[in-house]
């Protein structure tokens, strides 16, 4: 595009209307029929011309002379109404990679209407493992046996053709009884899912934000979509080195391998990118155990036991200090460690009045025991495309039981490694990686809502692969497979696999 044409669409877009202004260019004079928005443009700084006073409006511009004007322009947004507003974002996606380049930092997915941004995505997402139904509405009333001695009371009443796997769902010490019993069929599962963020700029150093979502809803289902507010929250800066955050919003601890959910409390975080430390204490409503017991010799099917940590009442449920450590060392390492304190429950009242207890070996000498955790997380770029990922944590005081005269684990640790190939970047069309990972989470591990996918948070191990694509700016595509894993003794687990595609604008 000639730079006389960009210049005088500049102008209206960047909404530099005002009276005549000095030229300090030299080849473009008064007749120039983009002399008045030339001028402006300069006057305002957006635009410098070449050296010795020449702006050569014959030549065509550059992406990154674009760029370079659009930076400029963009600390006069303040001053532009909506519908100019408008147009700067979308020429700052257009020219996000020469903005990046420049320094330049653009929310380039935000709509701003005022002191208000709003963005979102919306979910389509293929599950293999994952609908159930309650197993007790199948019989006459319901029954407090478990799943074992159901099993030999009522052997063969259940259609051997088809392949099921047991979960008990239920809160922890809320029951009397630890039925239902919930069934896992393995037939597809489609689900679609939309968010919504507003974020409000209060001031300079402070933002409050709230997003609503409609939850994982089943395509085919009688189930009505459940509308919620997942984050509320208020963030401020206290000058350049110190950010809180207070209210629901997410937690990461670690590297995602123990916790990556809500929280409902408050954060500090000191410090920048190269060394930083922060201090959570709240609610964690995405606590759970989930233990996964495999298909074994004798016929007994896969099962996954589970204790929902989050109760009812604020009273009953368990408070977490968590305590973060991040460094970055030179451009290409990033190392981190943590340690949490779980208050207000132990190990036993989070699995009280529920199966879980009958399948951990010594169980009445670990009950009384903490929830504390603690553990360390790091991550290496060993080349543009190329990256290798790990964390390990651990339990501070349940201690992990190994049997093996009995070919029996429990251990008290769970670990990952992976290693990632590729830059995807879901706002970059045609950027990709691909990932293989190994995952070990023990049966007594101190995982509770990880970050990546598993049916299961404890007593499972396996290979994980995983593929992202961008099929184009803003849409990603997103596979995974969990191939062949197994429990802590060997016994055979079932396939996983999860497809989706996110729509963010």
């Amino acid at each position: 595009m000639k730079k006389q044409l960009t210049m005088l669409v500049a102008a209206s877009v960047w909404g530099i209307t005002s009276g005549f202004a000095a030229n300090p260019f030299s080849d473009v004079t008064p007749q120039d029929w983009a002399y008045q928005a030339v001028a402006q443009l300069a006057k305002e700084g957006i635009i410098n011309g070449y050296p010795e006073g020449y702006f050569k409006g014959q030549h065509n511009i550059t992406r990154y002379e674009m760029a370079q004007m659009l930076a400029k322009a963009l600390a006069h947004k303040d001053r532009n109404d909506a519908e100019q507003n408008v147009i700067i974002n979308r020429l700052s996606k257009e020219f996000a990679t020469e903005l990046s380049n420049l320094g330049v930092r653009t929310d380039i997915l935000e709509s701003k209407i005022g002191n208000f941004a709003i963005n979102g995505d919306a979910r389509l997402m293929f599950e293999h493992n994952r609908s159930e139904y309650d197993f007790y509405e199948t019989l006459s009333e319901p029954t407090p046996l478990g799943p074992d001695e159901y099993y030999r009371r009522n052997a063969g009443t259940m259609p051997s053709s088809r392949k099921k796997r047991q979960i008990q769902d239920h809160d922890a010490a809320e029951r009397n009884f630890v039925y239902p019993i919930k069934i896992y069929e393995f037939h597809p599962m489609f689900t679609y899912r939309a968010r919504l963020q507003f974020t409000a700029t209060v001031n300079d150093n402070t933002k409050a934000v709230l997003r609503v979502s409609t939850g994982d809803k089943e395509f085919g289902s009688n189930k009505s979509t459940d509308i919620s507010f997942d984050r509320l929250y208020l963030q401020h800066n206290f000058g350049k080195y110190v950010t809180t955050f207070v209210g629901r919003y997410d937690t990461v601890i670690g590297g995602g391998l123990t916790y990556d959910g809500d929280l409902e409390g408050a954060t500090i975080i000191a410090g920048k990118d190269k060394l930083n430390a922060s201090f959570t204490f709240g609610y964690a409503p995405d606590m759970a155990f989930k233990v996964d017991t495999g298909k074994r010799i004798d016929g007994y099917p896969e099962r996954i036991y589970q204790s929902n940590l989050f109760k009812t009442s604020y009273k009953d449920n368990a408070q977490l200090a968590i305590f973060q450590l991040n460094s970055k060392i030179g451009p290409r390492v990033k190392i981190g460690t943590f340690y949490t304190k779980v208050n207000g429950m132990t190990f036993g009242e989070a699995t009280e009045n529920t199966y879980l207890g009958n399948y951990f070996v010594d169980y009445y000498e670990a009950k009384n025991e903490s929830l504390d955790f603690y553990g360390i997380y790091g991550n290496i770029k060993l080349g543009s495309k190329l990256f290798i990922d790990g964390e390990f944590a651990k339990f501070k005081n349940i201690k992990g039981v190994s049997l093996k005269s009995y070919n029996y684990k429990e251990s008290n640790k769970s670990w990952t490694v992976g290693l990632t190939y590729g830059n995807y970047t879901p706002d970059k069309r045609g950027s990709w990686s691909v990932k293989a990972q190994y995952n070990y989470l023990g049966k007594r591990g101190p995982v509770f809502a990880p970050t990546f996918w598993t049916p299961a948070y404890q007593n499972y191990k396996g290979w994980a692969l995983q593929g992202k694509y961008a099929v184009a700016n803003n849409v990603g595509l997103k596979v995974h497979a969990m191939l062949n894993p197994k429990d802590e003794e060997g016994n055979t687990l079932s396939n996983f696999y999860r497809g989706e595609i996110n729509y963010q604008f």
